[in-house]
């Protein structure tokens, strides 16, 4: 790995810092890390008293943030991107952070880490369409301002893609798929057609995108059914607009014990 430092203060409690980027990557380190620092942007700031540190490696396979940190003490988070497609970047490790944040480490496989992918996709969507506003006037680089449209179109062809079904709620999407919710048998599609309803919550009220911190709490992780883990949810953060929103959505007859 080349040594690249970026340390930045998104307000007077919050910071993110690059430590290394591989350099088996084709696109620079000083683009990557420009590009991943606006992606960090959007999600760190409401974040207070988190302190991120980050390694950026190439990896053949999907992308992943590992259990265990580098010799730096930072978050080993691995990439599978080639070539400057910074909409894919930013995609990638956005979700990749929203696992950091959500203090993915207490997890660790457990029975509603389907449910912490959908947050990191919605999470990855909410990045893209934020970071498409910001550079369509202050992007990284002046001559980068073109590719807002394609941060935007790459966030809008995911959510097209799987479209909910007509006239159908989310909790009874939730009901039909049930069999499709266990770790052993994980579906990227369904993962991005929940995130997509729940998107639109997390855009109204940004900020509150900070009880996802709390996701793998043990106290929620123990809950025998999803919908105790989300009750659960909405008690530890009982001022949150985005979780008790949330928890309206898929309330309702969604009532799966996910063994």
């Amino acid at each position: 790995m080349g040594l690249l430092l970026l340390l930045f203060s998104l307000n007077a409690f919050a910071s993110f810092e690059i430590l290394q980027v591989d350099n088996k990557f084709t696109a620079s380190a000083a683009d990557i890390r420009a590009v991943l620092s606006s992606a960090a942007a959007q999600v760190i700031e409401f974040f207070p008293n988190r302190n991120i540190r980050v390694n950026v490696v190439h990896r053949d396979g999907g992308p992943i943030v590992y259990f265990e940190k580098g010799d730096n003490g930072a978050y080993n988070v691995g990439l599978s991107v080639e070539g400057n497609r910074w909409d894919q970047f930013s995609f990638q490790f956005s979700h990749e952070l929203c696992h950091i944040v959500s203090n993915f480490e207490n997890g660790k496989g457990d029975q509603y880490q389907w449910f912490e992918e959908v947050i990191g996709e919605m999470c990855s969507l909410f990045t893209l369409r934020r970071m498409a506003e910001v550079w369509k006037t202050t992007p990284p680089y002046p001559n980068w301002k073109d590719y807002s449209h394609s941060l935007s179109k790459y966030a809008e062809d995911r959510i097209q893609s799987y479209p909910m079904p007509q006239g159908m709620s989310l909790f009874s999407f939730l009901e039909k798929i049930k069999l499709t919710l266990s770790n052993a048998d994980w579906n990227r599609g369904n993962h991005i057609t929940v995130a997509s309803e729940l998107l639109p919550l997390l855009e109204k009220n940004p900020s509150e995108i900070l009880a996802i911190q709390t996701l793998n709490d043990s106290d929620l992780l123990e809950q025998k059914s999803f919908t105790d883990f989300i009750a659960a949810w909405s008690r530890k953060n009982p001022q949150n607009n985005f979780v008790s929103k949330t928890q309206g959505l898929i309330y309702g007859n969604f009532k799966i014990a996910i063994k």
